[in-house]
């Protein structure tokens, strides 16, 4: 019976000392509820919440994870910190970790290294397409970049420009993200940021797993998938799906043409504002051709 269900939960969150465990009570008192309401018998609703036992065990486990995300999302103030800027016209980039190199390396493949710039000194690496950015028509073909990062190098700042190209960023850790997209497909396997900002006009992005203290993603046409996903949530979207799952923090959502689910944290506001979110992804993307 619920009373029942719910006092015993109660009683072994206090007894195994579970973080949070008001809001994980709630949640679950929540979910009973919701479930009575859809005219489900309590031996169902139990069912599908699970044992108090199981419930437990899944709350320390989810403890004992986040006591390692919180370590792992720890930017240090080392000084100097350099920054990484990638500027490419028309082809795909790779940006991943390396564990076997000391420095940054560029691998180019279908791509005429000569119409690109490295630099790499105290502040910057540096990534340039030579000509104009948004000169499409002197690209002949589209190649891949691949971007070599040693494990243990955190950055200041990853700014990322592309016009026309898939773009994958995986296991990077910077102070701040920015990534302007035209259009391709966006992938972010594993980012640790205390902020990332992406505006993108047209793609879908993909977020396996982000730990930022802010997250905003501006999107104008494509699908938004996050896997999971722990900071202060600022979406825009215009036309395309959103789904977010596994989500912890606060959340801002605005869609105008999709569906928008999100599963995770409670305190999560979602709106369908048709013109400020035009006006919000507009300007992000006026910003990208003028800056």
């Amino acid at each position: 019976m619920k009373d029942e269900y719910l006092n015993k939960l109660k009683e072994e969150l206090e007894k195994n000392d579970i973080p949070d465990r008001d809001n994980i009570y709630q949640k679950y008192e929540k979910r009973y509820n919701f479930g009575l309401e859809a005219s489900m018998k309590d031996e169902e609703i139990e069912e599908k919440l699970g044992t108090v036992e199981s419930i437990i065990e899944k709350e320390k486990e989810k403890a004992k994870q986040e006591i390692v995300e919180n370590k792992e999302n720890k930017i240090y103030d080392l000084t100097p910190l350099r920054n990484l800027n990638i500027k490419v016209a028309g082809d795909s980039v790779n940006v991943l970790v390396d564990s076997s190199i000391n420095e940054v390396k560029f691998n180019f493949e279908d791509v005429k290294e000569k119409d690109y710039e490295i630099t790499n000194d105290d502040k910057d690496i540096s990534l340039t397409y030579k000509d104009r950015m948004f000169a499409f028509n002197k690209k002949e073909n589209d190649g891949l970049i691949t971007v070599l990062i040693p494990q243990n190098m955190i950055f200041n700042e990853v700014n990322i420009k592309n016009t026309s190209g898939d773009f994958s960023l995986c296991e990077i850790k910077a102070n701040k993200v920015n990534i302007k997209n035209v259009s391709g497909d966006l992938y972010l396997p594993s980012l640790n940021s205390s902020s990332l900002e992406v505006n993108n006009t047209s793609g879908d992005i993909q977020i396996d797993k982000a730990l930022c203290t802010d997250i905003e993603l501006n999107n104008v046409s494509g699908d938004i998938n996050v896997n999971y996903l722990k900071g202060q949530l600022k979406i825009s979207n215009i036309s395309g799906d959103i789904q977010v799952e596994n989500f912890l923090g606060n959340s801002k959502v605005t869609n105008v043409s999709g569906d928008v689910n999100i599963n995770g944290d409670d305190s999560n506001t979602i709106t369908e504002t048709v013109t400020n979110t035009i006006n919000n992804v507009g300007r992000k993307v006026k910003e990208f051709f003028t800056k």
